[in-house]
């Protein structure tokens, strides 16, 4: 999505989240320079295994050091003019002499590590927010903690056994691979295995308290596996915000006429609403019309939703959920009216962004590493994040006679240290820079990857967009 001219009233929210107040111009382009003064320490990196927009450039020299640290502070994206970390979907090592510029970048810093697929920067006390998103195209992680190697993608298989050789997982990995790794691990090994994510060319999954770690493949699909034990995984807060009392933090409690991507939805109740956000509008192979949910958002007697809260409207009652994805549907009345247009955004440097019409669904599969995710959601506003990679989640199946069916996840990185995405945004959905729509918001974890649910899940039970 790129800054546009001016945007009709209509097109931004009535209130504007406290976070959405707070981004800032989107790319700071440096060029090298002459620098008289100090850099960090240096740390070697080491491996597991978009064009910028426009934006202001700065040079490096003494004098302009000051304007050089305020432009990266202000900035999402820190891109440098000698050279890309990221091209076409795959990323890199740095060289020694860009390793130099990216150190310069961050004077204030303790050390600064690229420890692939992510740039660790260590203070020894954090920056205040908002941080940046990425730096020469890779994501960025800030932190105090100089152990920090930024993903944590678990403990690396103790065995030197590799498996699938003729699949390759180290650049983008496709369905056919995803599957041949789980038909693998529960077939070939008999391990019950919950989660599988390929996380820039590397595997984390989840298997079994009793599975032995070090008796596990150290490759499968020429990529390094990686292994948690389902004790040590962080277990899904589903993202609906209770209401509670108010704090300093702007939503955008306003009501809107006309149904729209990212509005607040509640699920009524004295003292304990439920809070999340609207999603886009489908329809089924009758062409009858729906509007998805976040699903647990609206449990099992209270399945009415109300426009933004209970003290709102009434838009309608949960139609049908999709069984452990958390997709629910509401079924449209003929009058209602809804517009698969998402809201626009200025920016607090005053730069605009376009709304988009939904334009259809992406397949997780087509998309490349580090491709710009975007989300508006009424406790964020605009937001972006990078997308890190797919996986798929095991869930129960209807049918007594399957054993289990697995959903195909999205991975984003929406950066660390932030609020947002914050509980209230289940059921955002998340958007490629064509409008598509890539998955559905879920859960944020520890590391600042945003899960979600892919949007193909609604084409398998036979929707599509309206």
């Amino acid at each position: 999505m790129s800054p546009t001219g001016s945007l009709a009233p209509s097109r931004l929210r009535v209130t504007t989240p406290s976070p959405e107040k707070c981004m800032r111009r989107r790319t700071a382009r440096i060029q090298e320079s002459p620098l008289s003064t100090g850099s960090p320490r240096k740390k070697l990196f080491s491996s597991p295994g978009q064009a910028a927009s426009p934006g202001e450039r700065f040079e490096f020299s003494k004098s302009s050091l000051p304007d050089v640290i305020k432009a990266i502070s202000s900035s999402q994206r820190i891109e440098f003019e000698q050279f890309k970390l990221v091209e076409n979907g795959k990323a890199r090592v740095p060289t020694e002499e860009e390793h130099e510029l990216i150190l310069k970048a961050f004077p204030s810093a303790l050390s600064v590590g690229v420890y692939f697929p992510m740039v660790v920067v260590c203070f020894q006390k954090l920056p205040s927010n908002p941080r940046p998103l990425s730096v020469a195209g890779l994501p960025v992680t800030f932190t105090t903690d100089e152990h920090s190697v930024g993903l944590d993608y678990g403990i690396l298989g103790g065995s030197r056994m590799r498996a699938l050789e003729d699949h390759d997982a180290r650049e983008n990995v496709t369905e056919n691979t995803l599957d041949a790794a789980i038909q693998y691990f529960e077939n070939e090994l008999l391990i019950s295995i919950s989660e599988i994510v390929n996380l820039s060319g590397a595997w984390t999954i989840t298997v079994p308290n009793e599975t032995t770690i070090e008796s596990l493949p150290r490759f499968v699909a020429q990529a390094p596996c990686f292994y948690k034990h389902v004790s040590e995984v962080q277990h899904i807060k589903e993202a609906a915000f209770r209401d509670t009392e108010p704090n300093n933090t702007v939503w955008d409690q306003s009501k809107y006429e006309i149904l729209q991507p990212g509005l607040m939805l509640g699920s009524g109740g004295a003292h304990n609403e439920l809070l999340t956000t609207s999603g886009i509008v489908v329809k089924d192979r009758y062409g009858y019309e729906y509007l998805t949910l976040g699903s647990h958002g609206f449990p099992l007697g209270r399945e009415i939703v109300y426009h933004p809260n209970a003290n709102g409207i009434t838009v309608g009652e949960v139609h049908d959920r999709i069984t452990d994805t958390d997709i629910a549907l509401l079924r449209l009345a003929p009058s209602q009216r809804f517009s698969n247009i998402t809201f626009g955004a200025r920016l607090c440097d005053g730069t605009t962004i376009s709304p988009q019409h939904i334009q259809g669904i992406k397949n997780p599969y087509q998309m490349r590493r580090f491709d710009t995710i975007t989300m508006n959601s009424p406790f964020t506003g605009y937001c972006e994040g990078l997308y890190m990679g797919t996986g798929k989640l095991r869930v129960p199946a209807d049918d007594p006679v399957v054993l289990h069916n697995w959903v195909t996840t999205s991975w984003t990185y929406f950066g660390n240290g932030r609020d947002e995405p914050m509980e209230g945004c289940c059921g955002s959905p998340l958007l490629d820079e064509d409008g598509f729509v890539v998955s559905f918001f879920r859960f944020l974890n520890r590391s600042g990857l945003g899960v979600g649910i892919a949007a193909t899940t609604l084409e398998t039970w036979g929707y599509t967009v309206a």
